[in-house]
């Protein structure tokens, strides 16, 4: 410092200069040091909308879906009407099981519906007119009839049941013959007469033994059989109608041995009888599906007179009409539960697809927890994986959109058609894979391809709404703020209501059109470094050209 007052003593033009610097150093240091924030507001206008919470997840398109057919309730299996690997249209049935406890929760059901209705009318006797009865005629005519549409549909079922099952004996009939083994000694022939009345296919396997009163020949395989030969005589080939009968003429060697195979595919009449039994099959199906269309027709009449009928009613007693409709409501509710545990037994294909298994056989006990049968399907699915937390949330049926990193603008809607019941453990987090169908489909996905899920959990339209970031709280509720007169934020409390991520529901403190703040924003001016540095020590410019150059960079960063 001392040598800068003797050089400033004797070069007075440098002693003008460093005052300058001083001067503007002085001038950036307080400039720095007094920058004031200022802050900005973001509004934007409270609006209604329709607020949409979900859950989102990642996974891959895949080609098949998988499905295992379980009943409602326990059982055994009385129909099986499909074969592994048969095709299966949507709603075709795959397995029946036995419905007698379902039915008599079904009956009482329909007995509580019976005995609500009687209170209803009671109810409203004090009101009743000739057009309150003609009304009571039409719900109790649409009930018949919907009982009626019921007991039809029983009647075809049975019908197309026993169709199917001649459709079947006939193929299994069809010209049955007894084949020669390739090393047989025997140059008797055996011949095949009856008619088979078993119920599953297969073969009867003839051998030949010499017994301690003759020669003998043994059943296997379908039946077990086991008789004493007598040529020209037509002898049993087991307990399932067919005989055979061994020719007159011609050796009978032990150890020769024949096979009758049910149905017998070489048979000229084969290949007739198997078309006539899957048109059985597809008669079946088509007429179940109108019989269940005349059923849900009848319910919708009845329906549609009880609305008139309460039309009818109106003189009766408020209060007293809205407690026995509630009673019958409480009643259908507990009647459409039995029927839907009642038809739960009736196993029917949710989609088109192919038979991929069946797990169970006629006669076999099942419950709610038996795989009867498994189906798949080549329409794309997209499986997805959750934890442990969001799966919690969702169920089979909820309602999903999708959205495809390959395809950019592609949206398909679906369902959740399976979530997996055991989970899967990585590093401590438990999650679950669960699969989506797709509502339609679009050539353009693939198997393999990156999907992107947004599953639905609950919808609420037309409500009020602000985004999440314009929501505050403390110590008294929530609030949002609003600018007065002068550009100040002022508070506004507020009941908020449905939320998801990004907008809250407004319930009241707030209307439609208001402006409110979403984002509160401070800009200030930032002293640069190199101001900070000039200002500390204003001297520090004099050192040469370079150290000159970067004050004045820092100058001007700084303005």
């Amino acid at each position: 410092m001392t040598n800068l007052i003797e050089t400033a003593k004797k070069h007075p033009y440098i002693s003008a200069i460093a005052i300058l610097v001083v001067s503007f150093g002085g001038y950036r240091y307080y400039q720095s040091t007094h920058a004031t924030a200022q802050i900005k507001y973001v509004t934007g206008t409270v609006q209604k909308a329709t607020l949409i919470k979900t859950i989102d997840g990642s996974g891959q398109v895949s080609e098949l879906g998988k499905l295992d057919l379980k009943p409602t309730g326990s059982g055994a299996v009385i129909s099986l009407p499909l074969k592994q690997g048969s095709p299966v249209r949507s709603g075709q049935v795959v397995a029946v099981i036995d419905q007698r406890s379902n039915y008599v929760s079904l009956v009482q059901a329909r007995a509580s519906v019976a005995n609500a209705e009687a209170n209803y009318a009671k109810v409203v006797a004090g009101a009743t007119s000739s057009d309150v009865h003609l009304s009571q005629l039409a719900v109790d005519s649409a009930v018949t009839s919907l009982e009626n549409s019921k007991n039809s549909y029983k009647q075809v079922e049975l019908q197309q049941q026993l169709a199917v099952k001649n459709a079947r004996t006939n193929l299994f009939n069809s010209t049955p013959a007894a084949i020669p083994a390739s090393n047989n000694l025997s140059t008797a022939t055996v011949a095949v007469s009856g008619s088979y009345l078993g119920t599953q296919d297969g073969q009867y396997a003839i051998s030949i033994y010499s017994g301690g009163d003759g020669t003998h020949y043994a059943v296997g395989g379908i039946n077990y059989y086991d008789a004493a030969i007598t040529p020209g005589l037509a002898q049993p080939l087991g307990k399932d109608g067919l005989s055979i009968t061994f020719s007159t003429t011609g050796t009978i060697v032990p150890g020769s041995t024949w096979t009758v195979s049910i149905p017998n595919t070489q048979a000229s009449n084969y290949l007739s009888n198997s078309n006539a039994y899957q048109s059985a099959l597809v008669a079946q199906s088509s007429a179940l599906s109108s019989a269940q269309a005349s059923v849900n027709s009848a319910l919708n009449s009845v329906e549609s007179a009880k609305a008139q009928l309460e039309i009818k009613q109106a003189a009766a007693l408020p209060e007293d009409v809205r407690i026995a409709k509630a009673q019958i409501q409480t009643a259908q509710a507990q009647l459409y539960a039995a029927e839907a545990n009642y038809n739960g037994n009736i196993l029917k294909a949710p989609f088109d697809g192919q038979i991929a298994s069946i797990n169970s056989q006629i006669g076999e006990q099942v419950s709610s927890a038996t795989a009867v049968a498994t189906i798949i399907t080549n329409q794309k699915i997209a499986s997805v994986s959750l934890n442990e937390v969001d799966v919690a949330k969702i169920k089979a049926g909820d309602k999903v959109n999708l959205t495809f990193d390959a395809i950019d603008g592609l949206s398909i809607t679906g369902q959740i058609a399976l979530i997996d019941t055991l989970g899967t453990v990585t590093q401590g987090v438990v999650n679950y894979a669960i699969k989506i169908s797709f509502d339609t489909q679009d050539e353009r996905v693939k198997p393999g391809m990156s999907a992107n899920a947004s599953i639905i959990l609950d919808v609420k339209p037309d409500v009020l709404a602000v985004p999440a970031s314009a929501v505050k709280t403390d110590n008294s509720g929530s609030y949002v703020q609003q600018l007065d007169a002068t550009g100040k934020p002022q508070n506004i409390p507020v009941t908020i209501g449905f939320a998801t991520d990004t907008q809250v529901e407004i319930v009241s403190g707030l209307k439609e059109g208001d402006t409110i703040i979403t984002q509160t924003i401070k800009v200030g001016a930032t002293a640069p470094a190199a101001a900070s540095r000039t200002a500390a020590n204003p001297f520090s410019a004099i050192g040469g050209g370079g150290g000159n150059r970067g004050g004045g960079g820092g100058a001007g960063a700084g303005r």
